[in-house]
């Protein structure tokens, strides 16, 4: 019976562990890899739900400040989020749709697929928050 209680416990930590991880929050399948609209559809609202203050689904360049704000001190914060933002906001209209958060979500796909074939694995996942924690 200790046996089974420690089976138990052993799987529900494991999968407490996986539900933190950058697979599970965006594997929306389940299946153990992520796709590019799985990605997108995760990292979008990740972004929206981080930057749109007023909640209106797109986020404005005032918005995005915070972004270009997490840059070290010293360093080129509006050169820097001037390039973000002539990068996104593909029709100028001073905001990014979904159409635009789409079309970032893949550049940051592409670059993370390292092996290029078409789905992020959990070690291409973990690169990606690696990095974002850098200073």
């Amino acid at each position: 019976m200790k046996v089974l209680s420690f089976a138990a416990t052993v799987s529900l930590l494991c999968g407490a562990a996986y539900a933190q991880t950058p697979l599970a929050a965006a594997d929306l399948d389940g299946d153990g890899r992520v796709s590019l609209a799985e990605f997108s559809r995760s990292e979008n609202a990740a972004m929206l739900k981080r930057l749109d203050a007023d909640g209106d689904g797109r986020i404005s360049r005032q918005e995005m400040k915070p972004v270009a704000d997490r840059e070290p001190e010293g360093s080129d914060r509006q050169g820097r989020l001037d390039r973000m933002w002539a990068r996104s906001d593909l029709d100028g209209d001073g905001f990014l749709n979904a159409a635009e958060l789409d079309a970032a979500a893949k550049r940051r796909f592409d670059r993370r697929d390292r092996d290029k074939d078409g789905w992020l694995s959990a070690s291409e996942l973990a690169s990606q928050s690696r990095a974002r924690a850098r200073p």
